[in-house]
């Protein structure tokens, strides 16, 4: 991402006032966007809709058709209407989507088309999955024009609250749309929604006149990290503790390596309705022979339509023997393991003075076991709800942290560039000025890594597992994902501050007038 940004830096910009014809450094800013965004939407629609099959020859033609037929396509409305073309990506995504709907149809031909149109409800979700995503990218933007208006006024500190508050809006409105795919529900929302937020937090911080509301908004974002890294601790302070419960002879301390033990277990937890989780992943994952095995013997189970709840017997004598709370209710956004359920029937419990002695112990011993089951389906959910939080904890870190560092780092380049004064957001910085503008931005920075590592510190002593193994595990078996979607933001968010690309909130677009 860093040497694509400098790369499209590098590329001299012309003054726009000279005319469209002129300005061949733009035309090639808008071919380097569309030959990154293209393959990223494609890679997503791999992932998102069942049957789709994209091959690197298929998409390599998608890019490139999409390179060559955008670009005229935009050529030719600059030059039959008016240049810069007002809100150019706003006001050519009708173009652009219509483009690349015909660049991917002629690429996977009529089989590869049948195969999207017999998914229509995964069609329909990944059209509502992408909007979202293009309401995150407009809705930066508008913020920043409502702060750069709001900057020496008394409104300042007001309209930069409201940036945590878009951000849980926008966060849940594209979890929203992914509830059918919950293993990529954190890569989608956090590399998108969290992306734009700290992006657009430390320009906010770069243009502020007030040292208050930096401060106001950095402390806000810091407790809001503390509430999050409390809330786990409490969470999994005993968890490994209620592992080695149910797992007699289990010392480790790695919260994986129990819960692999737990789900190899012959007890068939899955199935209880406690649980409820699935076995397919919608993400490509390397697995042992011994993991492969588990998998397809889970594959291989019958199927029932319903589940019949299991119900525990309440007679003191049970209730002393399993000394546990009651299980946890957990959201479905938990569902993160692979497994499968079937019927199970409860079994009737009756007074046990009307039985024989010989019964009456076997119906306890079957009461018992059934409530161990409950007891380890209930600690099982638990841990894979503490996975599913730490993912998230961890990959919003390392984003808030890298971000504005990087941000940062760009300005300090940037200065240094010809293209710099067509950049609205370097108005007013100079060589001279440059020290105090990145000041709060690195400060920031610095004290959202200080954050991740006291996360890191929180899971290796609760969960005994590391941060960093779980940042690497998700970075690497969602690379095609994440750096699509880190370049393509990157390089979409820095065309909104080049004048060459139309963008003024005011709406006055005074070079229509000249």
């Amino acid at each position: 991402m860093i040497t694509i940004v400098i790369l499209q830096e590098s590329i001299t910009l012309q003054d726009p006032a000279a005319g469209w014809k002129v300005n061949y450094g733009f035309w090639i800013r808008v071919a380097l966007l569309v030959g990154f965004s293209a393959p990223t939407m494609a890679t997503q629609l791999r992932y998102l809709v069942e049957g789709v099959v994209i091959s690197s020859r298929q998409l390599l033609f998608i890019t490139a058709s999409m390179v060559v037929v955008y670009t005229a396509a935009t050529l030719l409305v600059a030059a039959t209407t008016v240049f810069p073309i007002p809100f150019q990506v706003l006001s050519m995504s009708f173009v652009y989507f219509s483009l690349l709907i015909v660049a991917v149809v002629a690429a996977v031909g009529r089989n590869g088309l049948n195969a999207m149109l017999s998914h229509t409800n995964e069609l329909a979700r990944c059209v509502c999955y992408m909007s979202s995503q293009l309401l995150v990218a407009v809705a930066y933007p508008a913020y920043q024009a409502l702060f750069n208006a709001a900057v020496k006024t008394r409104y300042e500190l007001l309209v930069f609250l409201l940036l945590p508050g878009i951000k849980i809006v926008l966060k849940n409105f594209v979890a929203l749309s992914m509830t059918h795919m919950e293993d990529i529900i954190p890569e989608s929302v956090i590399f998108t929604v969290d992306f734009f937020n700290s992006l657009y937090l430390a320009t906010c911080m770069q243009s502020a006149s007030s040292t208050t509301s930096v401060v106001v908004i950095v402390a806000i974002d810091l407790v809001q990290n503390a509430l999050a890294l409390t809330e786990l601790h409490r969470s999994t302070r005993s968890i490994l503790a209620r592992l080695r419960e149910v797992l007699p002879g289990q010392e480790s301390d790695d919260l994986v390596a129990a819960l692999c033990t737990l789900c190899r277990s012959p007890a068939p937890l899955e199935d209880h309705p406690v649980v409820r989780l699935t076995t397919q992943s919608c993400l490509p994952h390397r697995l042992s022979m011994a993991d492969r095995e588990m998998v397809v013997k889970r594959q291989n189970d019958p199927l029932e339509e319903q589940v019949v709840p299991l119900k525990l017997s309440s007679s003191p004598s049970l209730a002393e023997m399993l000394e546990s709370r009651p299980a946890k209710v957990f959201k479905s956004r938990s569902k993160a393991w692979l497994c499968r359920s079937r019927r199970r029937h409860s079994s009737s419990i009756t007074p046990m003075g009307s039985q024989p002695r010989l019964t009456q112990r076997r119906q306890i011993s079957v009461d018992f076991q059934q409530a161990l089951l409950s007891k380890r389906a209930a600690v099982l959910r638990d841990v894979l709800e503490v996975l599913f939080t730490c993912e998230c904890l961890v990959l919003t870190e390392y984003v808030e942290a890298v971000i504005p560092a990087l941000y940062g780092m760009y300005i300090l380049l940037m200065v240094h560039l010809p293209s710099a004064r067509y950049h609205n957001e370097l108005v007013g910085v100079t060589q001279e000025t440059i020290g105090d503008t990145v000041h709060s931005i690195f400060v920031y920075a610095l004290l959202e890594a200080g954050s991740f590592a006291l996360l890191s510190v929180l899971m290796l002593r609760n969960c005994g597992m590391r941060a960093l193994y779980q940042l690497s595990f998700v970075l690497e078996t969602q690379a095609s994902l994440i750096q699509g979607k880190l370049v393509m933001w990157m390089l979409m968010t820095l065309t909104y501050r080049v004048v060459h690309f139309g963008v003024d909130f005011t709406f006055t677009f005074a070079w229509i007038g000249g």
